[in-house]
């Protein structure tokens, strides 16, 4: 009688790490592919650069063409071709050329971005087998298919949010900077009988909020940040605290309180000068205005919260979009 035939679990385990040393071995080599398709083509590559766009092309083309055929054989020698599986002509190709192209796309980036030299030359060529073992490691089913997918997942969302984070507020700042002129928030504050309107910018660091009567569009008072240049040496006398376009001849200056000065150009303007938690705040307004206004504006000065900030740079800023 023939012998028994070993249960189907006890052949498949063996079978399975077999697989999975065979991928292994492929995802390596593919990856020692990329490394020296990194290093034969970049000279090539650089000397193309001296003839023009059709160089280049060319240039890239041969080597995308020469790389898929070595991962053609790869396949075969090393590969799921090994096993007689067919579709090794594609799978080496599809190797060949996504690994080309995103190698050449994580070099594009790294040099747009300036990091190109952060890393020293070895490691450079080296990043290309990422690209490379990656795509050879996919075209294995199964476990090997299913841990990469979940490796490149994560790496792509702890990478990528983060970088997509990075670049949205990288250029928020940039609109705010280019339209506003400055990224400081605001100031604000409460006087009674007065109430506060949308604060006003001058293109540079100068914010300026309007408090008026009612019926009355012309400001009483206004509640000025003021950048730090304007104090020579931290004094408020030697400072031309009044916002660009409405300079005035200062004809006195002195300090009503400890750290407060009152600053007064006569017969036209006068303002309350402190400094609160670093930042020089003025308290503006006509001469004939009653001062206790602007000591009232500066006693509840605050820069604005982060809503307020937010819902007034909303309406601030353009967007081409909208």
């Amino acid at each position: 009688m023939p012998a028994p035939s070993p249960p189907a679990s006890v052949t498949a385990e063996p079978r399975a790490r077999t697989s999975v040393a065979r991928a292994l071995v492929h995802v390596v080599a593919a990856g020692l592919l990329g490394v020296v398709a990194a290093m034969t083509a970049a000279p090539p590559i650089m000397v193309s650069l001296f003839g023009g766009v059709v160089a280049v092309l060319v240039t890239v083309v041969v080597v995308i063409a020469v790389v898929a055929g070595l991962a053609v054989a790869l396949d075969r020698a090393a590969g799921p071709g090994l096993n007689g599986r067919a579709g090794s002509v594609n799978r080496g190709v599809l190797l060949g050329v996504a690994g080309c192209v995103i190698a050449l796309a994580i070099v594009f980036i790294a040099f747009r971005t300036g990091h190109a030299s952060d890393l020293p030359v070895p490691l450079r060529y080296a990043t290309a087998a990422v690209p490379f073992a990656a795509v050879a490691a996919l075209q294995w089913p199964g476990p090997v298919r299913i841990v990469t997918t979940v490796v490149l997942v994560t790496t792509a969302a702890v990478v990528g949010i983060p970088w997509a984070q990075e670049r949205a507020a990288a250029g928020r700042e940039a609109d705010i900077r280019a339209q506003i002129g400055t990224t400081a928030r605001p100031w604000v504050t409460e006087i009674t009988g007065l109430r506060g309107g949308a604060p006003q910018t001058t293109g540079s660091e100068w914010l300026s909020t309007p408090y008026t009567a009612d019926g009355d569009p012309q400001p009483v008072v206004r509640l000025v940040r003021v950048p730090s240049t304007v104090a020579a040496g931290a004094d408020p006398c030697g400072g031309q605290f009044f916002p660009p376009g409405s300079e005035y001849d200062l004809t006195s200056c002195t300090e009503t309180a400890a750290g407060v000065w009152s600053r007064v150009a006569d017969p036209y303007r006068q303002q309350l000068v402190t400094r609160l938690g670093g930042t020089w705040i003025s308290a503006e307004a006509d001469v004939d205005v009653a001062p206790a206004l602007l000591a009232e504006a500066l006693a509840h000065a605050r820069p604005m919260t982060g809503d307020e900030y937010e819902a007034w740079l909303d309406a601030m800023l353009v967007h081409p979009l909208d």
